[in-house]
């Protein structure tokens, strides 16, 4: 019965693939990406039929190497080195996506650590995926808690502020995959690895949806635990 479910779970989720294509590129832009016709395609966006399962796992690993990139571009503005990821992170069905991408990668997670806001979306969403439980690192105290982990973030520009996540909310030991929406100087990441360490869990990897690239292989040197990113800049 697994076999039966997981083979649907595949094949709905390349439908999702390309309903969530079809809002960004016309017909005649995917049929030779995926060498599928646009009468086909459009079948299957439209739920008329499914593929096979052999087929919607092209359909998912092509969206991967090749056409989420293109999507990501489409969808990122850079502004005089400012990042916008709004359009991203608005896009749920896009978002669901880059959850599942993420779940492929990091695989034995025990609970999610993210920042709020921006961070939120994409975390809940990778957790559920996952089935675990999320933890938000907030810029004040929250009222009704008693305990905090209080963690200093300091900017490149000696600049810092503050986070706090409940005392006991990481636990000893446990799995955490850290998830923020970009990585810029690090700071963040740095912050919420650090709870981690102040919490005795064990961080196991981290991932943004962009990051610049320097910034990854300073943070993965520092901390040993693989950093990544869907958009690297």
């Amino acid at each position: 019965m697994s076999g039966k479910l997981d083979s649907l779970r595949l094949k709905l989720i390349s439908v999702e693939v390309l309903r969530v294509l079809k809002k960004e590129f016309s017909y005649d832009e995917l049929s030779p990406v995926f060498n599928l016709s646009p009468s086909l395609l459009s079948q299957y966006i439209n739920g008329r039929i499914l593929p096979s399962t052999e087929r919607a796992r092209e359909i998912i690993n092509k969206f991967h190497e090749t056409l989420l990139p293109k999507l990501l571009d489409r969808k990122l503005k850079l502004t005089n080195g400012v990042v916008d990821v709004s359009k991203i992170i608005s896009d749920t069905q896009l978002l669901s996506l880059v959850a599942s991408v993420v779940v492929e990668e990091f695989s034995e997670v025990e609970k999610v650590l993210t920042v709020e806001t921006d961070g939120i979306p994409l975390a809940v969403l990778i957790a559920e995926k996952i089935g675990v439980d999320i933890a938000i690192a907030k810029h004040r105290k929250e009222i009704g808690v008693r305990d905090f982990i209080e963690i200093k973030r300091v900017f490149p520009s000696g600049l810092y502020s503050y986070l706090y996540l409940p005392k006991n909310i990481l636990k000893p030991d446990e799995k955490i995959l850290v998830v923020d929406d970009i990585i810029r100087s690090g700071a963040t990441i740095s912050a919420l690895l650090d709870a981690c360490k102040i919490a005795k869990a064990n961080p196991i990897g981290a991932f943004a949806l962009v990051a610049m690239r320097s910034t990854v292989n300073k943070l993965t040197q520092l901390y040993k635990i693989p950093v990544k990113a869907l958009k690297y800049i």
